[in-house]
């Protein structure tokens, strides 16, 4: 799964749940407070890949566009603070250009099972 369809299920999961939402915000908060380098933002990033080239992406260290990556990064890592019922559409309205940045690979599509947290 790409992993702008990964913070897709999570936002669609996250509408039907306000109890998800309120977790999903936490984590956020808790990645953006604790920064890249931090257990937290591995936490929160863990929830969007499918397989690990997608997960090292997400933590700053693989194949990440470097013209894209602090753009990109800063809106996943933020995008669960949202409050107000925004629930995650920040990341979903981010440009199509940090889109392609972020699902742009060949791997995007295989799913390896290293993914721990499976949408609910």
């Amino acid at each position: 799964m790409k992993i702008m369809d990964k913070i897709k299920g999570w936002k669609d999961a996250a509408d039907a749940n306000v109890n998800l939402y309120e977790e999903l915000q936490k984590e956020s908060v808790a990645a953006v407070i604790g920064g890249i380098e931090s257990d937290a933002w591995e936490t929160w990033m863990r929830r969007f890949h499918s397989n690990d080239l997608q997960l090292q992406r997400l933590l700053g260290k693989g194949d990440l566009d470097p013209q894209y990556k602090d753009e990109v990064l800063a809106y996943v890592g933020g995008g669960g603070v949202c409050g107000g019922g925004t629930n995650m559409s920040l990341v979903l309205n981010m440009p199509d250009t940090y889109k392609t940045a972020l699902d742009n690979v060949a791997d995007d599509t295989r799913d390896d099972g290293s993914d721990p947290v499976s949408l609910p």
